[in-house]
């Protein structure tokens, strides 16, 4: 994962001691149904606005706002299991599962904010690393 520099945020790292209720539900159940709501919970926590889930759940997405700034936030879910993790940046808007997996007023939201340059691409989820405790992340992808 990108270390973090001066300047932008690149990279936030959760500890899961600090929200252990949710923690635990997504241990017990590790879903990409509970990861999504995993994230989604820290994310209202920390004053965002995530849009409503939907009942797709393969390649898990958020989409997401805080209310005072205008971009969008788009962040794709996973759990990373080996050191060296490396993904190369996708066209999300030309794949035809993403109204299923985000919804239509997500949909609507990050296609307008894509036309202003408004878009934050994140990626984020669960890093087991064996050296290193779980922690939850959301690094900026682009």
């Amino acid at each position: 994962m990108p270390s973090q520099v001066d300047g932008e945020l690149q990279r936030l790292n959760f500890d899961p001691t600090r929200f252990p209720v949710e923690w635990n539900h997504y241990k017990t159940y590790p879903t990409d149904l509970n990861l999504r709501r995993l994230i989604g919970a820290l994310l209202v926590r920390s004053g965002y606005d995530v849009f409503p889930l939907t009942y797709e759940h393969r390649m898990p997405t958020l989409v997401f706002r805080r209310n005072s700034h205008d971009q969008i936030y788009f962040l794709k879910l996973g759990a990373v299991e080996h050191v060296g993790f490396s993904h190369t940046p996708g066209n999300e808007l030309a794949d035809p599962s993403l109204p299923a997996r985000i919804g239509t007023d997500a949909l609507q939201a990050l296609t307008t904010a894509t036309a202003q340059n408004k878009v934050v691409w994140l990626i984020g989820g669960v890093l087991r690393v064996q050296s290193n405790p779980e922690t939850v992340f959301i690094f900026r992808e682009r």
